[in-house]
């Protein structure tokens, strides 16, 4: 998440593949993914697949959830402001969104 924060979109999204491939059963590193691709800037359609992977690994979880409906119905700005807000997780921690604040 820090890359994303500091520019780097390539970088972030990277690392979270790299962590989603060493650990697939953990919904959080696809989680995170599709908020990073979709705050910085990709199109939803690249984040969905993200959003998907997520979902099937922790299908109730309320911010994923929140983000898929975002790429579904949302307009552009409107789903990369959401992302920049939304919040993160990493092995059960919450950090703060790519847009900075408390989320």
């Amino acid at each position: 998440y820090c890359a994303a924060r500091a520019g780097d979109a390539a970088g972030a999204v990277a690392a979270l593949a790299e962590a989603r491939r060493r650990d697939p059963r953990d919904w959080q590193y696809a989680y995170g993914e599709a908020v990073v691709r979709v705050a910085t800037g990709a199109a939803a359609p690249a984040a969905i697949g993200s959003a998907d992977r997520a979902a099937v690994l922790n299908p109730l979880q309320p911010d994923l959830a929140a983000l898929r409906t975002s790429l579904a119905t949302e307009d552009p700005r409107t789903q990369k402001r959401r992302a920049m807000e939304a919040r993160l997780f990493i092995s059960g921690f919450d950090y703060p969104p790519v847009g900075g604040g408390t989320g």
